[in-house]
């Protein structure tokens, strides 16, 4: 079990300043995007016996590797910081990690620049706003390439930025609100396999779905 997350505001010295070199944030949606919350969830209560299946047991450990790997890749790119965008509660999250994904429970026990932020309509100006701005003045600072990866909702949460957000929006859309394991197991092995990179070094503002 999850002893606690970072939930507290990242240091100054990952704000990102103009004067400082560029550092990406990395936003990720952990409810149905990275974890197949819903998929889970319906299945204990429907077929409880199923999760303890060899062959099922064995997916979900490829997927929490998956995952890991994935958010490692952020931190090696220089992350600033790596926001995890859930819908459940710190309490939930920490229980299905504890028991489907140990390899990201562990990551996240260990880690200070991994943070756990709920989801709200204006997520993402909450994380720009408390968490990545500066009051200092904007004259010298260059824009934050923030690349988010979720569901429409979080696309829809960008729109919400401060209209004085210097932030380049790189955006990467998942088409299903409810994905099946092997759907997700796909996207993450996309996102794995070259696509983070892509998305994380494109120089302007994008849109796309996987």
């Amino acid at each position: 079990m999850l002893a606690a997350f970072p939930t507290t505001p990242i240091p100054s010295s990952c704000l990102v300043m103009g004067v400082a070199p560029d550092q990406p944030v990395f936003v990720f949606g952990w409810t149905n995007f990275l974890c197949p919350a819903t998929w889970l969830h319906q299945t204990s209560v429907m077929s409880p016996n199923q999760l303890q299946h060899p062959t099922l047991l064995k997916s979900l450990a490829d997927i929490d590797a998956c995952i890991v790997q994935l958010l490692t890749q952020a931190r090696a790119m220089g992350a600033a910081a790596i926001f995890l965008v859930c819908d459940d509660s710190l309490s939930a999250m920490e229980q299905l990690c504890g028991t489907f994904f140990p390899r990201c429970a562990a990551l996240f026990q260990a880690s200070t620049d991994i943070v756990l932020v709920a989801n709200e309509p204006n997520v993402m100006a909450s994380i720009y706003s408390d968490r990545l701005s500066t009051p200092q003045s904007t004259l010298f600072r260059r824009a934050t390439p923030f690349s988010v990866f979720g569901l429409p909702s979080l696309h829809a949460s960008c729109l919400s930025m401060p209209a004085s957000a210097l932030v380049t929006t790189k955006i990467v859309c998942s088409p299903y609100a409810h994905p099946t394991l092997d759907q997700l197991s796909h996207q993450l092995q996309v996102l794995g396999q070259g696509l983070l990179d892509v998305v994380a070094r494109h120089p302007t503002a994008m849109t796309m779905s996987l």
